[in-house]
């Protein structure tokens, strides 16, 4: 069995090596105007407000992780943090194309029914645990919540506004919420030195 989990492991990071080549941190207006022309066709779904996407020609295999740097910068209080943020963020987009694309989880198809539906796929959840575990790995899980938090409330206040649903929004922010308190408690139950 271990075996079989080291091959994985190194499937997976051979996988994600090839995807980092491919990291785009662009500005706000430039992450606005790929996030507007792209529409149906990969999944995005207007009534979502995002900083990251990772975009996967089907035909090619090519994929292209794009985060919207200059908003995460506001996030963090210093160039070290923002680092940290950023590889957070990764990871995240990292383990959903991961997750929807590898035998043994191939999403694929929970991915097309959840985007018809209107709904959030089930890698896009899975996703939310490796962020927030990288960003406690980092020494940044409490800042980096807080911030995705303070973004997701304002999406949400914003799409009410302008009169579009929000519960997908409303869902992603449970869903974090979750997660953050999961490694919380497994951080107090270790006894970590930022155990609170």
């Amino acid at each position: 069995m271990p075996e079989k989990s080291n091959e994985w492991a190194k499937e997976r990071d051979s996988f994600f090596e090839k995807i980092r080549k491919n990291i785009y941190l662009a500005d706000h207006q430039t992450f606005l105007k790929i996030d507007s022309g792209l529409g149906e066709v990969h999944g995005r779904n207007k009534n979502i407000m995002t900083f990251a996407m990772a975009l996967v020609d089907e035909k090619s295999g090519w994929k292209q992780i794009i985060i919207d740097a200059e908003t995460i910068r506001k996030f963090a209080k210093d160039q070290e943090e923002f680092e940290k943020f950023i590889k957070a963020i990764e990871t995240h987009e990292l383990f959903e194309v991961w997750y929807i694309e590898k035998p043994g989880f191939n999403l694929k198809k929970d991915l097309k029914q959840k985007i018809q539906r209107g709904e959030r796929p089930k890698a896009h959840f899975l996703a939310i645990r490796r962020e927030l575990e990288e960003a406690e790995k980092l020494g940044v899980l409490d800042s980096y919540a807080e911030s995705i938090r303070r973004f997701l409330e304002k999406s949400i206040e914003r799409l009410a506004e302008a009169g579009k649903p929000t519960k997908l929004q409303e869902e992603n922010l449970t869903a974090r919420i979750k997660e953050y308190e999961k490694i919380k408690q497994r951080r107090i139950k270790s006894g970590g030195e930022n155990a609170k």
